[in-house]
Order: C-alpha cells, then structure tokens, then sequence
C-alpha cells in the first residue's frame, strides 16, 4: 500500500495537468471562435487588427502584442499591455513598445513563423506573417512575459490567429472594393444620364422641312451628338462624333454640343463655314488637353431658295440624295482637335422638295452580325434611295433594318443620325 500512494498521487497529479490543459485548450477553441464571429462582423481593417490583437494578447499568455504592417513595418494596432486582457501584467509603455517593434523586425527576416529571445528587449518575441491570397498585409507578434517563453505551441496558435486576420483584412478589401466600384459606377450612371440627357432638346419645327433624329449609345453614354436650330430662313443641323467610347466620349460630347448650339446663336446669318469655325475654335483647348478629336458636318437648309450648304470636318456618312441618286457630301478639312485654326470650306447643292440628306454615325455601316459582316454602305443607301415616307417613318424603318440585320448581337457603336427632307 505504501508503493501505491506516490503512484496514485502522480496520476493525479497527470491528471490534474490534462485538466488544466483541456481547460486551456478549451478557453483557446473558445477565443478563436469568437474571433471566426467577429470577422464576418467588421469590415473595417483597423477594428478587424485592433480586435485580433487584443484577443492575441490573451490566447498566447503574451505581455504585449501587435500587428506590424506598411513599408517601414510600424505598428496599425498593438495591444495595451497592462489591463488588455486578464492575462497582462506590467505595463509597456511608448519606449518598451519601440524596442519590442525593433527587436520584432530584426528577427523577422524572413516571412515564416518564428520564437527567439532575445537579448535586447529581454524577452522570447514570436512573429508570424499574415498572408491571404498571395497577399502580405503585416506580422503578427508577441513579446512574453518576464522568465517566460514562446512554445512550439504557441507559434502554431499565433499562425491560426494570423490566418483568421489574414481572412478578417481580406474580407475587408474585397468589401471596401466592391463600395469603391459601387460608387464610382453611380457616379457613372449620373454622368452618363447627365450627359444624355443634354441630347433630349425637341427638334424645331419649320414649315416646308421634315426632319427626324435618332441616337442610341453603345454604352450607358456615348459620344455621339446631333443638333438643330432654326434660322431667319430656314434650319442649322449638325452631327458630330467623338473619338472613343462610354463616359469619356460623352462628357466631350456635352462640351462639344454646348459649343455646336452657341455658334448657331452666334452665327444666324452667316455660313456653315463660319459655325464650323466657331466650333473648331471653342473646342480646341478641351481636345488639345486630352488627344481626343471629333468629326463634325454642319449643315444649313433654306427652303426659300431651295439650297443646301454644308461644311464636313472628316465626317461620314453625310450623304445627299437627289433625282434617285446618292451623292457624298465631301470632308472640307480633317476633324476637329487635330490642326489648330485649321479653317474649313463650304459646298453648295440645289435642294428641291423631293431630296433628302442624311448625316449619321458609322454605327450604322459598322455594325455586324454573327460571321463579321458589316452592314455597310451598301444596305445603307439602298434604305435611304426608298422614296415615298417621312423622315421619321424613314428613320424608325433603318432603325429596324439594322437590329434585324444584328440579329440580337450587341450594337457595335453608337448610332446617331438625322435625316432632312422637304415637306
């Protein structure tokens, strides 16, 4: 009997320490779970680290903790020392927190999990990366307690605590991406709606003149403009076309059609030429800045003498059809942004009741179906040399040429006209 109460006295003393360990355990399990909870509740970087730090400090027995990110590896967050956890003891104060950060660095060479003492700060410093997706976002580290040490252990739960922030900072950027693009595309569909919105002017209504307009972007906004005003005898049209796509293109549009409107006001006696001029001259400034460019045909019809004029700056297809036949109104100088006060021509034509002109986008003849092939100038005119409809029974027939010809492809470019006949 005498033998067995050293032996029962050991296997208590056993068991007691593989209670204690479980508890141990136990409360770790406990900890990191609530860690797991907290990180789908936080989407904030700072409050994710500043969270895991101070649960780290306790989970690891550790004095002080911290989490060391950016170039220079400072501190984002670190816990209190004294009063973080129920586990802290002294307090480490702004100077100790330098030295522990120092020492931290200068055993971290490498990105892996380490435990040194060491004999500057005097105490055992762990550190473990935080690592996500091939992303490095920092380390992880501790400082011990006085005469303790960092376990095997311990290195292996601070790597699962490091894991678990590494999920928590990645979660956190993916959201405060996916709020960045959420921002920046309404603030995209508020331009584009600005910008479209400035092509919903009514078209005037002159007497003896049918005119129709359409423009349908490719995008949520387009570069694409027409515009019409009237005359002491009769009507200003345009259409233009910004170089590029989607936002860009349209927000030079605006500029574009603002400038298009003001030289009509400025020029109601004067010539295609001169509007084109004004244009040219406005415009200049914002297209120099940005290396865009836009094509530009202004037109003028008075009915009273029956006379087309137009002035074209690299526009196409500006087309006139006249005694069945189809005639291209030629390019008087390249487009506008290109050559500084360039200074454009004007041509002439007789314009009886029974022509009709047609200024669009290349929209129109660029557009595909499913093997490639373009719409083209050939389907184009053959719609056009139609007689017999108005401008705006013309206009909605191509409209549906095209879409069937797509046959439920994505439109390819914006498309854009206006189309001018006698009444």
């Amino acid at each position: 009997m005498k033998t067995q109460a050293p032996e029962a006295e050991r296997l208590a003393m056993q068991l007691q320490e593989l209670t204690d360990a479980h508890v141990e355990i136990s409360d770790q399990m406990l900890a990191l779970y609530k860690l797991t909870e907290f990180s789908s509740a936080s989407l904030n970087p700072a409050t994710a680290a500043n969270r895991t730090v101070t649960e780290a400090e306790g989970l690891l027995e550790a004095k002080w903790t911290a989490f060391l990110t950016g170039g220079r590896q400072e501190p984002l967050t670190h816990s209190a020392g004294a009063g973080a956890s129920s586990s802290s003891s002294g307090h480490v104060g702004p100077g100790e927190q330098l030295l522990l950060v120092d020492s931290a660095i200068r055993l971290s060479k490498e990105r892996k999990p380490f435990a040194a003492n060491d004999d500057i700060s005097g105490c055992s410093i762990l550190g473990v990366p935080v690592d996500a997706d091939g992303t490095h976002f920092g380390m992880l580290v501790a400082a011990s307690k006085p005469g303790q040490q960092f376990a095997t252990t311990q290195v292996k739960l601070a790597t699962a605590i490091a894991n678990q922030l590494a999920v928590m900072l990645r979660l956190a950027a993916m959201h405060n991406e996916a709020v960045r693009r959420t921002l920046a595309e309404r603030d995209h569909d508020i331009a584009s709606t600005v910008a479209q919105a400035a092509l919903k002017r009514p078209m005037p209504e002159t007497p003896r003149l049918d005119l129709a307009a359409f423009n349908r972007p490719a995008r949520a906004a387009g570069g694409d403009f027409y515009a019409a005003s009237k005359t002491a005898d009769g009507l200003y049209v345009a259409i233009g076309d910004v170089s590029g796509k989607g936002l860009p293109a349209a927000l030079v549009m605006t500029t574009a059609l603002s400038a298009t409107y003001g030289a009509f006001e400025r020029s109601p006696e004067g010539t295609t030429a001169d509007v084109l001029d004004e244009v040219d001259h406005q415009m200049w400034p914002h297209l120099n800045e940005t290396g865009m460019f836009i094509t530009l045909a202004i037109a003028h019809l008075s009915p009273g003498t029956a006379t087309l004029t137009i002035s074209n700056a690299g526009h196409s297809p500006a087309l006139r059809r006249s005694a069945g036949h189809l005639e291209h109104c030629p390019a008087d100088g390249p487009p506008i942004g290109v050559l500084d006060r360039q200074g454009y021509g004007m041509n002439r034509w007789d314009f009886s009741g029974e022509d009709l002109l047609f200024l669009g986008s290349d929209g129109w003849t660029d557009q595909t179906k499913s093997d490639g092939e373009m719409f083209g100038e050939d389907r184009l005119a053959a719609e056009l040399l139609a007689a017999g409809t108005s401008s705006s029974n013309l206009m909605t027939r191509l409209v549906d040429t095209v879409d069937h010809y797509a046959n439920g492809d994505d439109q390819v470019d914006d498309l854009t006209a206006l189309i001018l006949q006698g009444a």
